[in-house]
């Protein structure tokens, strides 16, 4: 059976066209990986975290001060910034583990978040959650039977 020349276009650039969308998925995968990768680096530095200090002097308090400020100043913007990306490409099980790593005691990230930027975070990881809901698995990751 021969098809009509439109209809084989139509076929042919459908097929184009599907292709460009796969390579724009990897894409944009590849990217998510290297910025969420990129993120967790900042906020898992080694040796406590990043901007701590592992020399515990005593006389310089100031500079401990210091220090925890720009971390509270710039760890929950990159978490919100990290809950963000992973969101927009539906890696919602993902944002909810963020949850387990603020609340971690070895980086103890909570101490740099206000009570409003802790509220806010709590805020959209539930909404991951939800949205996890949506798709037939649990808060977990489950599928839902």
């Amino acid at each position: 059976m021969v098809c009509h020349p439109y209809i084989c276009k139509a076929i042919s650039m459908c097929s184009l066209l599907q292709r460009d969308i796969d390579r724009w998925r990897r894409s944009i995968q590849e990217q998510t990986d290297i910025t969420t990768q990129k993120i967790y680096d900042v906020l898992l530095f080694v040796n406590g975290g990043w901007m701590t200090d592992d020399v515990q002097d005593e006389g310089d308090d100031n500079r401990r001060q210091q220090m925890f400020l720009l971390r509270q100043l710039c760890l929950p913007g990159m978490m919100f910034l990290l809950h963000e990306v992973l969101h927009s490409c539906r890696r919602y099980q993902e944002c909810v583990q963020l949850a387990d790593l603020v609340a971690s005691e070895k980086y103890q990230l909570y101490k740099v978040f206000r009570q409003d930027e802790l509220q806010k975070f709590l805020q959209l990881v539930r909404d991951s959650s939800v949205k996890m809901l949506d798709g037939s698995v649990d808060s977990f990751g489950y599928d839902l039977v």
